[in-house]
């Protein structure tokens, strides 16, 4: 194998990505390969990369030769320069400078131009400049490119023209080739006969690419760099690169920056020697790559023999020896054994490193190293050992603050001093098991890599911890206190009839929340011990909801599995099963809740582990890898003692006694170091029937959220009565929460499950579940949405020239209506009441409305003044399919859409970035329009003296659920009967609204109907809205009028407008006025004007 140093010419060209400058690097009389980045020595790196990859396992023959050959090809009087061409080819016209590299050869001239598909001519010095012959050949190859074009494609001229920074320069990379047989050239090595006789040779050079890669290759741009730890970089680098090749071992935590030692003096030596061939070279070795794919025996041991030898030996008639570093230092122990052969890796190095023939550099953990030390202490007694140790706060600090600045100009971003001092503080409280300042920079690597071309600042830093760790933010985030009982509010209504768990469980939230619990030992230790079925794994779940917002994070472990004497083997893991089932769930998931279930029935050598666990935060396995365990609350769970107390019943047992019974339980059964070391015992205590009935309530929800029922878009509302006939039938003191969870399944599940199989999946439904004459009920509903309605309900609103006419109509409409109230005065009749209130009253308002429009003529002819008065409404169109399209889909269309997640998102989304239907003006017109509207829809009921009275009825369509929207639609309508002047009444609990006036009757049947809220991690939640006129209720089906996306926004399914949820009066007005606007098209109504 040859090895042959290239210097290949490359054209380097400036392009912009994402709108960024960047380097792009290319061969000039090739296309490929090609490299680019933002900075010039990365985009060099990343070419010569790229190069060395096509020479990898590089076999020269007849079909390669010549890309060899043009990479090699670099006349000496290269040169390059651009051309003004100008031109047309078609009908399109061209201007613009080309890139021409020149060069001569055996006394004749040549031009290529790069950009244009590298097309080479000779040149003739009697046809004139090279400048005009290069003009004359872009012209007849554009002509060319354009007629190979389809039709459709257009020719991109302006893509060739060449950069202002574009230039020529040499790279050179060196590397390694060998020579292919010739094709009459037989080779006889058959595999078959390969395998019988094991005659298999491996080229050293190729097998280390194979198994690793070189650190020197990455100079410059991607060594990694090691600030302010300039001692133990001085004493790498001299003994790896002066002194004599002893092995050496550097020993440190992980993250104190080992790797990033190494690579600084191999980037120092790589500086030092950038002009010398052939030089010392450190080549990263994975142990476990080596045997992978060696099937017989023997065949790995001749593999990494013809590695060493390599390493020994790189350069012919050369004493300059490679370097090998393994950062998995005890899979050199293992690597290589199996049932017939106990060789590792370490033994087939050992003779080579006792003799000083191979020098190996260890990265290891100070765990890792106690491994190798007590497995072969002769193997680690022949490394010298240089001690890593953490940087203090302040030499970290430095550390971080200068890698910031590499990313910063390495990303092309800016990252907040906010950023970093949240980093820390994060580092200090959560992520201690990784040491400083690997900790820091792990995550800051990962936010630049994130936030490329951008700012990383606190909240970046915020939601990137929280993906991370799964922590809820108002845990982490000291900005975000809690209120006053908050936590025990949340745990009490999820954790019933455990007051002492309740406390318990308060108290890690808040230590956690605080950050006083011990950084060395698990965040908190619980053993809950009682009876069966009483919510002692419920309180590990409802914890795991608090903290982590879901049960994802719940790790849970039953420890009736682990009875064997193997068990410690299964959890920590062993020689030939490395992964143990506690560390390695722990490992990936560091924070979260470690659930033991029946903590009793354990092996005794399980305790002992847990002591470890409980005692220090931390369990190193057999790999030298250990696991963390201080951002884990471990909750055990036992019977211990339940048995004593149950037969105790009877006999006036107080609580105390029956706490010291299992307190003893729990002495005699576990060793008292063991006991000592778990921060608190809690007792839970038999559930009791009103218990069973909150329990019942909390099963519910959950059965709401299986599949069955979210996918078919059902909403289930099961009536008290029937809730506690289940639970009654449910309640076992001795079996618990459990008894009555079986009792739900056998008695609504099955119901359940029976109806819906009879409907169609495709149709929302509302399912009431009730009791009579003590048997479950079903109650089928379908849900329906009501029409859009016509096109044309919505006025045409004038434009600023003609908004006085718009005005004037409305003035006209009112004095019309005046004037048939004062013909109706001089009748004698008594339809008019002038005694009547409710006669002045509706007066006034004509008289006030008309002063309105006044205002409004006269701040239209003031322009300062103009659209000041009014305020912008904020509904918006758009989310929502016009009424052609509903008519051309169907209803189904809109109801699918409606019943999915994403499409109730993107409803928001086309609120949140859609312009604006109305500005301050237009509104202004609007609002006085509607006013006037519905002014005239009262006055037909004035007109015959027939003042009416009207109810407005909630009710939530799931039982014990919708207090809180009953009163929030109440307050809508509140508000709007507050702006029309029309008087209403309404209790405490606001479920009826009575309401008085005129024409009631066409005004608000319109409104009937239902109103669907959209609630997190729930079902949707259907509020029903029933009028009654006059004490009659009004006819007609309950069909869905608007839609409620949580707290972000409301959409009328009527008029197709969306508005933010804190709808003002004068924005719900619209929305109602499109109710009695649809009656208007069938004549029951007619518009003002």
């Amino acid at each position: 194998m040859a090895q042959i140093k290239l210097k290949i010419p490359v054209l380097v060209q400036d392009v912009r990505v994402e709108n960024r400058p960047q380097y792009y690097i290319r061969p000039v009389f090739l296309a490929y390969p090609v490299a680019s980045h933002p900075r010039y020595e990365q985009a060099v790196a990343q070419f010569q990369r790229e190069i060395r990859q096509i020479f990898k396992g590089f076999s020269l023959n007849r079909k390669n030769l010549e890309q060899l050959l043009w990479l090699q090809f670099h006349p000496e009087d290269l040169h390059y320069s651009q051309v003004q061409c100008e031109g047309k080819v078609g009908k399109e016209f061209y201007s613009g400078p080309f890139g021409v590299i020149s060069f001569s050869r055996n006394n004749l001239g040549f031009a290529c131009m790069p950009s244009l598909a590298n097309f080479m001519f000779m040149t003739d010095p009697d046809k004139g400049a090279i400048e005009k012959q290069a003009q004359s050949v872009v012209q007849i190859l554009l002509k060319k490119f354009r007629n190979e074009e389809d039709e459709d494609d257009q020719l991109e001229i302006s893509a060739s023209y060449a950069g202002k920074r574009e230039f020529i320069t040499a790279i050179e990379v060196s590397v390694r080739i060998t020579h292919s047989p010739f094709s009459f050239e037989a080779d006889f090595d058959h595999q078959f006969f390969r395998r019988m006789f094991d005659d298999t040779e491996f080229e050293g050079e190729v097998e280390v690419e194979k198994t690793g890669f070189d650190l020197n290759s990455r100079f410059p741009s991607e060594l990694d760099r090691a600030y302010h730890r300039e001692d133990l970089v001085q004493q790498v680098y001299k003994t790896v690169f002066t002194g004599a090749a002893s092995p050496i071992v550097l020993v440190g935590p992980p993250g104190v920056g080992k790797n990033a030692i190494v690579e600084e003096a191999v980037y120092r030596y790589c500086h030092k020697n950038t002009r010398k061939e052939k030089v010392q070279r450190i080549w990263k070795l994975d142990p476990n790559r080596v045997i992978a794919g060696m099937s017989v025996v023997g065949m790995w041991e001749k593999r990494f023999e013809s590695i060493i030898n390599y390493l020994r030996h790189p350069y012919e008639k050369s004493k300059i020896r490679d370097k090998m570093l393994v950062d998995n230092p005890i899979a050199l122990l293992r690597v290589g054994k199996s049932a017939s052969n106990s060789l590792t890796l370490s033994d087939v190095l050992k003779p080579y490193l006792e003799k000083r023939q191979l020098q190996l550099i260890l990265l290891a953990s100070p765990e890792e190293w106690s491994i190798i030390q007590e497995k072969d202490r002769r193997f680690s007694e022949l490394f010298q050992i240089i001690r890593v140790d953490e940087p203090d706060a302040y030499t970290a600090n430095l550390i971080i603050l200068e890698k910031r600045k590499y990313l910063e100009a390495e990303r092309q971003c800016s990252i907040s001093i906010q950023a970093v001092k949240l980093l820390i503080d994060l580092h200090r409280n959560y992520l201690r098991a990784r040491a400083l300042p690997g900790g820091v920079l792990d995550l800051l690597e990962k936010l630049t890599a994130k936030f490329r071309y951008s700012m990383v600042d606190a909240p970046d830093v915020r939601e990137e911890f929280r993906s991370l760790s799964g922590l809820n933010e108002t845990i982490f985030d000291i900005n975000q206190p809690f209120e006053e009982d908050e936590i025990r509010a949340g745990l009490t209504t999820q954790l019933v009839g455990q007051p002492e768990a309740v406390f318990a469980l308060e108290g890690a939230v808040n230590l956690i929340k605080a950050k006083l619990n011990d950084p060395d030992r698990p965040i908190s230790s619980f053993l809950f011990v009682g009876p069966t079925g009483v919510g002692k794994t419920q309180a590990a779940k409802v914890l795991c909801r608090q903290l982590m917002g879901s049960e994802n994070h719940l790790l849970r472990l039953d420890m009736n599995e682990y009875l064997d004497d193997g068990a410690v083997d299964r959890l920590m893991g062993s020689e030939w099963m490395p992964e143990g089932q506690l560390v390695s769930r722990v490992r990936y998931q560091p924070f979260g809740i470690l659930l033991l279930d029946e903590i009793e029935k354990a092996h005794p050598a399980v305790y002992d582990i847990l002591l470890q666990v409980l005692d220090e935060g931390r369990l190193t396995d057999h790999l030298g890898r250990t696991t963390d365990f201080t951002n884990t609350v471990i909750i055990m769970t036992s019977n211990l003692g339940s048995e004593e107390v149950k037969n105790r019943i009877g006999f006036g047992q107080a609580q105390a006694a029956e706490d010291a019974v299992y307190i003893k339980a729990i002495e005699r059964h576990f060793r008292p170091e063991f006991v000592n070391r778990i921060n608190q015992i809690v007792i839970f205590k038999p559930l009791e029937l009103p218990h069973i009935l909150d329990i019942a309530r909390i099963q519910i929800k959950e059965l709401l959220q299986r599949d069955g029922f979210v996918r078919r878009s059902t909403m289930l509302n099961i009536s008290q009565g029937a809730l506690e006939w289940v639970a009654r039938r449910g309640f076992d003191a001795r079996m618990g929460g459990r008894a009555l969870k079986r009792q739900i399944e056998q008695d609504l599940t099955t119901l359940s499950a029976e109806q819906l199989v009879r409907t169609n999946a495709e149709t929302p439904i509302l399912f009431d579940i009730l009791l009579e004459n003590d048997r479950l009920v079903p109650r089928i509903t379908p849900l329906e949405f009501t029409d859009p309605i016509e096109d044309n309900w919505f006025p045409k609103l004038p434009d600023e020239k003609n908004g006085r006419r718009f005005y004037g109509d409305l003035l006209r409409s009112l004095e019309q209506l005046e004037k048939q109230i004062e013909r109706l005065e001089r009748r004698p009749t008594d339809v008019v009441e002038t005694s009547n209130w409710q006669y002045y009253g509706f007066k006034a308002r004509i008289s006030q409305l008309k002063e309105d429009i006044q205002n409004g003529i006269l701040a239209h002819n003031d322009r300062q003044y103009r659209g000041m008065r009014t305020v912008a409404l904020r509904l918006k169109q758009g989310g929502l399919p016009t009424r052609r399209d509903w008519a051309k889909d169907g209803k189904e269309n809109l109801r699918d859409r409606l019943f999915q997640d994403d499409a109730i998102r993107e409803i928001s989304e086309a609120y949140r970035y859609n312009k604006p239907d109305f500005d301050p003006v237009n509104s202004g017109y609007l609002n006085l329009y509607l006013d006037t509207a519905f002014l005239m829809a009262s006055a037909e009921g004035f007109l015959r003296g027939e003042p009416e009275k009207a109810e407005l009825l909630f009710e939530s369509c799931v039982e014990g659920q919708g207090a809180f929207e009953i009163e929030y639609l109440a307050d809508l309508y509140c508000g709007l009967f507050r702006l029309l002047d029309l008087p209403f009444q309404t209790p405490k609990n606001k479920k009826v609204i009575a309401v008085e006036g005129y024409n009631l009757s066409a005004l608000l049947p319109g409104e009937q109907g239902m109103a669907l809220f959209y609630l997190s991690h729930r079902n949707p939640l259907p509020v029903r809205v029933q009028i009654r006129i006059n004490g009659k209720p009004v006819a007609g089906p309950l069909k869905v009028l608007r839609i409620f996306d949580g707290n972000k926004t409301v959409t009328d399914l009527r008029t197709g407008f969306s508005n933010a949820v804190n709808l003002t009066p004068e924005e719900f007005k619209l929305m109602v006025y499109g109710g009695f606007a649809g009656a208007a098209a069938t004549g029951r109504k007619q518009k003002p004007g």
